[in-house]
């Protein structure tokens, strides 16, 4: 019965977003691994450093507003290297040009996010609809995105702009997005935990990372 009542929340204690007890082994193994090779290169070394202080710092070191925008950082640090450093399909100029909406969208769409806001995420959706009252209709990330404007660029009229569940659940995506979007950058292609559904998972529950789900 406590499964069924459970609210969609992160537990205290388990904060990974990929880790489930019956495959961890075989998934610390493949992830170090990855991270050993991708960080051979000075750039990637720092670039994932410093991504991953933002992951760990959206769990722990911040209230419940300060954990979309942290995300958002890392996210944005992740998609320079990536289209930026790594590629060279844009100039310093062109990146700056684009808004960080745009900049995360390139990445979040090339590892195949599901941007969807989630049914069962009641308090997210409610925003969503507030938002498509006088502008057009936005998807979960143009919803983060909006969410973190009002922390980043705040104005007096806006600090209450939200509720505390509103504020949880859009971080609950944000940082779920930079987990996989970190696993993505060191070349991760196995499972991860299924999580963020309706109801609160099993160990044992698992799924492909999204980029990897045609094979």
């Amino acid at each position: 019965w406590s499964r069924w009542r459970s609210a969609p929340v992160d537990g205290y204690r388990d904060e990974s977003h990929w880790l489930d007890d019956t495959i961890s082994c075989r998934q610390v193994g493949d992830v170090v691994s990855r991270v050993l090779a991708f960080t051979a290169d000075a750039v990637n070394r720092d670039a994932l450093k410093q991504a991953v202080w933002y992951y760990v710092a959206a769990h722990v070191d911040v209230d419940v507003q300060m954990s979309v925008a942290v995300p958002v950082s890392g996210l944005q640090l992740l998609a320079y290297l990536r289209f930026v450093t790594e590629r060279g399909a844009y100039s310093l100029n062109t990146w700056k040009a684009l808004s960080t909406e745009e900049q995360l969208r390139l990445l979040i769409e090339e590892i195949g996010v599901d941007t969807s806001v989630p049914a069962h995420f009641e308090h997210l959706t409610s925003v969503r609809d507030r938002f498509a009252s006088n502008a057009p209709p936005r998807d979960a990330l143009g919803v983060v995105i909006k969410m973190r404007n009002v922390v980043t660029h705040p104005t007096r009229e806006q600090p209450g702009h939200f509720s505390v569940y509103q504020w949880a659940e859009v971080g609950m995506l944000a940082r779920y997005w930079l987990c996989l979007s970190l696993l993505n950058t060191v070349g991760y292609q196995g499972q991860v935990a299924e999580i963020l559904q309706a109801q609160p998972r099993w160990p044992g529950q698992l799924r492909l990372v999204p980029w990897a789900s045609d094979r």
